[in-house]
């Protein structure tokens, strides 16, 4: 499956020559901001999916790579 990049994470909003002061994550500030790391592999994130995921009171499978998940 292929991914087409239509988020708008600060990487692809540098790529479509946008100024933006950094491309890392928002959230964890550690890494470069991509759709694959918000979804994946972001520990920030991990955090939020995790209490949105109890709060709907369901469980969840992490996969490394968001294709997976299709």
């Amino acid at each position: 499956m292929e991914t087409r990049d239509v988020v708008t994470t600060r990487t692809n909003l540098m790529r479509r020559g946008v100024t933006v002061t950094s491309n890392l994550c928002p959230l964890c500030k550690k890494v470069e901001e991509t759709v694959q790391h918000i979804l994946t592999s972001c520990e920030v994130g991990h955090k939020v999916w995790d209490k949105y995921n109890r709060w709907l009171g369901v469980s969840s499978v992490r996969h490394n790579n968001i294709v997976d998940h299709f």
